[in-house]
């Protein structure tokens, strides 16, 4: 397994991502490294129905798993372990570390390794072709007043309102922190996301890269 690759330097990950969607609210010949079929549509108002606000956290927002399961957050490795993965209780004695570097390291390292034995696939710093799925964005940052390291996710959905619609398509980043609701990063008037300056405005000013999440191959 390949070393997890942080990175602060948004603005250089901001442009990258510009090269390769360089518009996301755009017409319908626009082309896509991934089939558009994949990506999920955004349905807001489902993901706040009874319960399952209170049950979701971004994990189970990207890759668009509802768990009704309560007092239960899914986390990387879950899926592979049944909802028991061993190495979860590691992760969280490494954010515990006193030396930041070395906590977030060791942390960042058992969440990709529970992310990848889930079936998610890492695409690196730049989105690359998929023939299969749709992309997700993973970062740390600090969690808590003490701080300790954490993740989170976004995803690119399909916005329902506006697909198909007028010979248009609207791509947006969308997130879900711990039980809050859905919320959305919508695109300037030039078409870039704000993917990038969301994040860091919630503490999360490390970015790990995209992976494909693809149901055919998710241990479910």
């Amino acid at each position: 397994m390949p070393a997890l690759n942080l990175t602060d330097d948004f603005t250089k990950a901001a442009r990258d991502l510009r090269e390769v969607l360089p518009v996301m609210d755009t017409r319908e010949e626009a082309v896509f490294p991934f089939d558009v079929k994949n990506i999920p549509f955004l349905k807001k108002q489902e993901w706040t129905k009874g319960d399952l606000c209170s049950l979701n956290n971004c994990y189970s927002f990207a890759l668009d798993l509802k768990n009704k399961i309560p007092d239960f957050f899914l986390q990387p490795g879950h899926l592979y372990f049944q909802k028991n993965y061993p190495y979860m209780q590691e992760a969280f004695k490494a954010r515990r570390i006193a030396t930041w570097n070395e906590g977030l390291g060791k942390f960042s390292s058992i969440i990709q390794k529970g992310v990848i034995l889930d079936g998610l696939m890492p695409l690196g710093h730049r989105l690359q072709v998929m023939d299969r799925g749709f992309p997700v964005a993973l970062f740390f940052g600090e969690w808590g007043s003490a701080p300790l390291p954490d993740y989170h996710w976004y995803a690119l959905r399909r916005d329902p309102a506006m697909f198909g619609t007028s010979g248009r398509k609207r791509l947006v980043w969308a997130d879900k922190m711990a039980s809050n609701p859905v919320s959305v990063c919508l695109p300037s008037c030039s078409g870039t996301t704000n993917i990038f300056d969301d994040a860091k405005s919630k503490g999360y000013d490390q970015f790990a890269g995209y992976f494909a999440v693809d149901k055919k191959t998710l241990q479910l």
